[in-house]
Formats: C-alpha cells, structure tokens, sequence
C-alpha cells in the first residue's frame, strides 16, 4: 500500500504521460492491495509472525520503532521529492 500511495502523490503534480500512467498505476496497487489486506488478512499475518517475538511483554516497544521506522522513511521520501 505505502508504494502505491507514494507513486499516486509523487505524480499528482504532473501533467505528462508518465505521471498520468503512475497516478493510474498507483491508485490500481492502492485498490488491490486494500482488497488483499481485507479478503486476506492471515497472509499478512503469516508474513509478520516470524519477525514478532514470542514473548509480547516488549510489545508496546515495537509499535514504538515501527512509527518511529516510517516516520523516518516518510522524512526521507518527503525531502527527498523536494529535492527532485
């Protein structure tokens, strides 16, 4: 989902034909992947299982670096689409 948002917001801007065929492809990966994570919810977590730990007393810790991991991936996609 993160790639198609990024791609469907990094070509709002343009009128070219390149930025029409990512905001297109864009908003298709957004849908479908909005469908997979919906219809199939026990792929994603099969995927998650192994990087979890089986203790969950540091739980509340995790969420903390997740947000903290795309917080910072956010920052550097953002300037660095300012630099462009």
């Amino acid at each position: 989902m993160a790639l198609g948002a990024v791609m469907v917001w990094a070509s709002a801007s343009e009128d070219s034909g390149l930025g029409t065929f990512l905001t297109i492809f864009g908003w298709g990966i957004l849908v479908v992947s909005a469908l997979l994570v919906v219809l199939f919810p026990g792929v994603y977590r099969a995927i998650a299982n192994p990087f979890m730990p089986s203790d969950m007393s540091g739980f509340f810790l995790w969420r903390f670096a997740g947000l903290g991991g795309t917080l910072a991936g956010v920052l550097i996609i953002y300037f660095g689409v300012l630099a462009l």
